[in-house]
């Protein structure tokens, strides 16, 4: 990870890198295969969990409108 001069983390270093580390696996996919790139990566992160969560909320809105 990207450190300062003073060893502290640099944030924007660090959001550049991972960018670029996303555009180098995700450049050559179709519209669909960038969308399920996407949901995979955000379907099993370090955030599952709250994307279940939202995942499952959204479906029970949606249910819950067309009754």
């Amino acid at each position: 990870m990207p450190k300062t001069n003073d060893g502290s983390f640099d944030c924007l270093a660090f959001k550049a890198e991972v960018q670029d580390a996303i555009y180098e696996e995700t450049k050559a996919l179709s519209r669909d295969e960038f969308r399920a790139y996407f949901r995979k990566r955000a379907a099993t992160g370090p955030f599952a969990h709250l994307w279940s969560a939202i995942s499952t909320r959204r479906r029970s809105d949606l249910t819950k409108a067309g009754a």
